[in-house]
């Protein structure tokens, strides 16, 4: 069956509006609010809480669970569809890129790596860091942030864009595996537009993705596992 079908596809349609919002669509509110064109160090939050506010007022509109995560320095919305079982995450392509990359190299505190403690199994299994055991402090720290709804999400669906100054591109949907890496993808037009049967629609996460920063837009894959860690883990099976 398609991972992709239980995804709420009303939901995730009308907040693409919000998704689609970049910085130069509030640029000139935000410089008569500071009465300032020269400094924008505030833009880039303020049009993520701009995307978040709007987020929330459609999840209450749909009847879905709203959390507000609180990691004390920034604040971001999850979205529970109690129903399906599904939590969303809203980021940017770069951001969860980068959030992979750290949790490859250690990093186990993030709230993603805590949040997908119950999702599906990934193929690739991490070398665990934590003095004790990994889904007992999993579960604590995942609690922390949802309470006892953790047990109640089985797949973590992260909608990600790559932005650009005037543009957001390459609107994606990624299933996350209990690692916290991409088990699957499929790109949000392709979504909406499918019937949700079609067991093609989605790819795997080797699918190349366009990271988009405000003065370059390249194509890099949304994972780069480590080699040597492959190998071993390869060794391991074989032996």
């Amino acid at each position: 069956m398609n991972q992709f079908f239980p995804i709420n596809k009303s939901f995730i349609e009308e907040i693409q509006d919000s998704m689609h919002l970049t910085k130069d669509d509030i640029r000139k509110d935000y410089e008569e609010l500071t009465q300032n064109e020269n400094f924008h160090n505030g833009l880039p939050g303020l049009t993520w809480d701009i995307r978040f506010s709007k987020i929330q007022q459609i999840a209450r509109k749909h009847n879905l669970t709203f959390i507000t995560m609180d990691r004390g320095i920034w604040k971001a919305p999850l979205v529970f569809d109690e129903y399906n079982k599904i939590l969303y995450v809203f980021t940017s392509t770069l951001n969860l890129e980068e959030v992979i990359k750290k949790i490859e190299n250690g990093n186990r505190t993030h709230y993603l790596y805590l949040i997908t403690l119950n999702c599906p199994e990934g193929e690739e299994q991490l070398e665990l860091i934590q003095d004790e055991d990994d889904n007992t402090y999993r579960l604590r720290e995942a609690k922390k942030i949802l309470d006892d709804l953790i047990d109640k999400v089985k797949n973590v669906v992260v909608v990600h864009y790559s932005y650009s100054k005037n543009a957001a591109l390459d609107g994606t949907l990624s299933i996350m595996d209990d690692t916290a890496h991409i088990k699957e993808s499929i790109k949000i037009k392709t979504f909406l537009n499918s019937n949700g049967n079609n067991n093609n629609d989605y790819h795997t996460e080797q699918k190349q993705y366009n990271n988009t920063s405000d003065n370059d837009i390249q194509n890099k894959p949304v994972i780069i596992w480590n080699s040597e860690k492959k190998k071993k883990t390869e060794k391991k099976r074989n032996d």
